[in-house]
């Protein structure tokens, strides 16, 4: 069986040479040949000159047009003794471009059908098309319906593709030319867009918006009746108005009297022109009101605005009953006797997406990755507990008691892979070089706990520090204390294993960057999802939730997260449930209520609109709402509701837009403000991975913040601080003992001159400072922290909320009349996971009021 592959070329005049390729051609004999047939059915072949023929290749001359009829496709295929090949398509182009003579109609609307007629219109193949020529010039193909070599019937493309409505040109095109083109006039059916005003009276006058009225001359405006139950055979009741002027886009009209119109009700505005009328819908309907009656809609609903507001407001609510015909009219009046085709919700589906947390930026730190498994609040508020060589904070903080306890862990971590005897050796070796050292400025209880640990446990904090090579590869230990070649191993591994168990017991923070802001007495941090970044500035320190954060403008990022933590969609489908809560009232007007509930005795006074706005959505709106669940989102996310929809019980589906879609909407709850104050629609839900509950210790260091008016001033008041060991140390107690000791032993009622009185030594000072810009106005207003003096020197704080041994601002605005009060404790959580995180944190709270620290000038107070 011979197989054709190519034929070259693919189209060409009659008596053209056509190149025919492809395998088992064989040998020419009287039965080989090379047929061109018309495709339809009945068509003989007409064979075709040969030139040349080989096994593979054959050259043959096309036959003349005529033998065909018209240009177009034809089938060629070879023959063998073997039988045909499989045709391929060879299109035989007509002598000249083809020529359109007529169209029929001339003119007409879009999707109107044509009859073009002409000469060498050909086949069709698929390079046959009819173009009608827009304005540009542009040509826009037309549907073809059907192809003959002497007519074409197509359909008028729409008029927005052909730029509406006016004289346009059609042409044919086919592989051999394109014709000349003949003129269409292309018209457009009247549409109205609105009609004013809707509810018209008789007698006055409408005004009828739209396009493609044309001339008024070849125009006619009637108003068509439209009944609930029309007999098809009766004749319409068509009104004509009195037209008062008339262009392509707007009619005035006048209505006739009431017996002009015999009868009010809906009308349909119908305009014809000479292309037609129009389609009437809602946009061409009117209500034609009678001047007679007058049609009043009042809501049932409480009416407090009386001489007695509390009676006013119990007649609102009571449903008083009187006789059987009042109590039908009143069902009547609620519309309780008609039926309604009003669908309750039975499927609700939510499409969105979540995008994770996946970076975080303190205050004055870079961003890094949100760590998986670490919550946010312990990753915002934690601090170093075990302190790091090169860190900021001063490392005279060290806690003593922890320092100890993890000396000893791993002394024991040690013995537990050594002998005895060689246990004994390290734990000698460490205490000599590790060993506990006793700080200045120790508080009697501290004293009391170096003595007893002093030469029994090593400083498991310079540990820490010095052995951090321990955990590299190979390992580098200091040449201090010796660690014996052969016992090396143990003691690496030990030394790991300990370095686990402090990085597992407190959750302490990766970098130096800190989200406490020390001016603002408050954390402030960052957090960004994708391509959002929310902003947490006033963050006092506790729970963390959705309202805790705000949006910055679009266009922020804090760098692209880590791999698998992108955005990922969701669809959740639900059945809603009518919202319910105790003591709402029932659904219908003339159900009987609770005994226990009587809304007519809610008192309000005429200032309180907040408690009638909250009976009137009680009464009036309860019912209306209905809740559907979104769950197995997860945590630790940012969720974007993209659509909602609402199938109800008839089968029609409902798409829900946001209520806060579009600037400036009033009705706005439960949404991520803007931090530029900007109004939009943030339209998504932050699922934060919080803890659920957490215990705190009691504080370690609490620092009291009042002004104190009089001196016209601020102070600071340690009342607690935290000890070397870590134990809270009460300020007062200490200051009392101080002063105790102090006492002066003088004659009593002698008096001296003091040019200072003294003051606690807790009692640290904050003093006003003013920042000005170049004109002298005062632009910021700060509390600068100061130092009082006993004699030569003066009083630094001791706790760590002060910023010891840097300079402390605190905006004024932070310290309110009622002061404040900023303490640091210890909070334990555990995750959603189960985990547990230990961390060192800050909170900030009112205060008590104002103070006074008794501080006096030029005194003569008793000896």
């Amino acid at each position: 069986m011979p197989r054709l592959d190519t034929l070259s070329p693919a189209s060409g005049p009659g008596g053209a040479e056509v190149t025919l390729t492809g395998a088992d051609f064989g040998a020419r004999n009287a039965a080989s040949a090379v047929r061109f047939r018309v495709p339809d059915e009945g068509a003989a072949p007409v064979p075709a000159e040969v030139l040349a023929w080989t096994a593979d290749t054959v050259r043959v001359r096309v036959p003349p047009l005529a033998s065909f009829g018209s240009g177009g496709p034809l089938d060629v295929a070879v023959h063998t003794d073997a039988g045909d090949s499989d045709p391929l398509t060879f299109v035989v182009e007509e002598e000249a471009p083809p020529v359109l003579s007529a169209v029929n109609p001339v003119r007409g609307l879009e999707n109107d059908t044509v009859v073009l007629t002409g000469e060498r219109l050909g086949r069709p193949t698929a390079l046959s098309t009819v173009v009608f020529q827009a304005p540009g010039p542009t040509d826009v193909t037309a549907q073809v319906l059907s192809w003959t070599p002497t007519s074409v019937r197509v359909r008028v493309p729409s008029l927005e593709s052909l730029g509406g409505a006016g004289s346009r040109s059609i042409a044919v095109r086919t592989p051999w030319g394109r014709s000349g083109a003949v003129g269409f006039l292309l018209g457009e059916l009247p549409s109205i867009s609105a009609v004013l005003p809707a509810s018209p009276s008789p007698g006055t006058t409408i005004t009828v918006e739209g396009r493609a009225f044309g001339p008024p001359a070849g125009g006619q405006l009637r108003l068509v009746a439209v009944f609930d139950t029309e007999d098809p055979n009766a004749p319409p009741v068509v009104t004509a108005p009195a037209i008062l002027s008339w262009t392509d886009v707007e009619i005035h009209a006048a209505l006739p009297d009431l017996r002009g119109l015999r009868t009010t009700g809906i009308r349909d505005v119908v305009i014809t022109t000479e292309w037609g009328r129009n389609v009437p819908d809602q946009r061409s309907r009117i209500l034609i009101e009678s001047r007679a009656s007058i049609t009043t809609w009042t809501r049932v609903e409480p009416h407090a605005r009386t001489a007695d507001l509390q009676r006013g407001l119990d007649l609102g609510l009571q449903a008083r009953v009187y006789d059987p015909l009042w109590m039908l009219g009143r069902q009547w009046q609620l519309l309780e006797l008609r039926g309604e085709d009003a669908g309750t919700p039975v499927d609700v589906r939510v499409d969105g997406k979540v995008t994770p947390l996946s970076r975080w930026r303190p205050r004055d730190g870079q961003s890094e990755h949100v760590p998986v498994g670490v919550p946010l609040e312990a990753l915002v508020e934690r601090e170093r507990v075990i302190p790091r060589t090169g860190d900021d904070d001063d490392r005279s903080f060290g806690d003593l008691r922890l320092s100890a306890e993890a000396g000893l862990h791993l002394l024991r971590l040690i013995g537990a892979r050594l002998s005895d005897a060689k246990t004994r050796v390290y734990r000698r070796r460490f205490l000599d070089e590790y060993g506990l050292r006793a700080p200045s400025g120790l508080d009697a209880r501290s004293r009391r706990f170096l003595n007893v640990m002093a030469d029994r446990a090593p400083d498991g904090s310079e540990i820490f520090n010095d052995f951090q090579g321990a955990l590299d590869s190979p390992p580098r230990l200091p040449q201090r204390p010796d660690i014996d070649l052969s016992d090396r191993s143990e003691v690496v591994a030990a030394l790991r294993d300990w370095y686990d168990w402090c990085r597992e017991l407190f959750s302490e923070p990766t970098q130096n960057g800190r989200a406490w802001d020390p001016k603002r007495m408050e954390y402030a941090f960052a957090a960004g999802a994708g391509g959002l970044v929310l902003d947490a500035p006033e963050h006092d320190g506790g729970h963390l939730d959705w309202y805790s954060f705000v949006r910055r403008a679009p266009g922020s990022s804090l760098g692209s997260a880590a791999n698998g933590r992108g955005p990922v969609n969701f669809t959740r489908r639900a059945v809603p449930v009518p919202v319910s809560y105790p003591g709402m009232p029932v659904p219908r007007w003339w159900e009987m209520e609770d005994r226990r509930l009587d809304f007519g005795s809610v008192a309000a006074a005429p200032n309180e609109l907040l408690k009638l706005v909250l009976v009137e959505f009680a009464t009036v709106f309860g019912n209306d709402w209905f809740t559907a669940p979104l769950d197995g989102l997860p945590v630790g996310t940012l969720c974007e509701i993209a659509t909602v929809t609402v199938t109800d019980a008839f089968g029609t589906t409902t798409t829900l837009t946001p209520f806060g879609d579009g600037a400036g909407t009033d009705w706005r709850m439960f949404e991520l403000s803007r931090s530029d104050g900007v109004s939009d629609a943030g339209n998504a839900l932050l699922l934060l991975d919080a803890l659920p509950t957490t215990q705190e210790s009691a504080p370690v260091e609490e620092v009291l913040v009042v002004r104190d008016e009089l001196a016209n001033m601020a102070w600071a008041i340690e009342n607690t601080v935290e000890s070397r060991t870590g134990r809270p140390l009460d300020r007062y107690q200490d200051e009392a003992e101080r002063r105790t000791a102090a006492a002066s032993t003088g004659p009593t009622g002698a008096r001296r001159y003091v040019l200072q009185s003294p003051v606690p030594r807790n009692w640290i000072p904050l003093l006003p400072k003013f920042l000005r810009d170049n004109a002298g106005a005062v632009t910021q207003r700060l509390l600068a922290r100061g130092a009082m003096r006993a004699g030569n020197t003066t009083i630094p704080p001791l706790g760590r909320l002060l910023e010891p041994g840097r300079p402390l601002d605190i905006f004024d605005e932070e310290v309110p009349p009622t002061g404040a009060k900023v303490s640091r404790l210890w909070t334990w959580g555990r995750a959603a996971d189960g985990t547990t995180h230990l961390w060192r944190a800050r909170r900030k709270g009112p205060g008590r009021g104002p103070g006074s620290s008794g501080l006096r000038f030029d005194d003569t107070p008793p000896a």
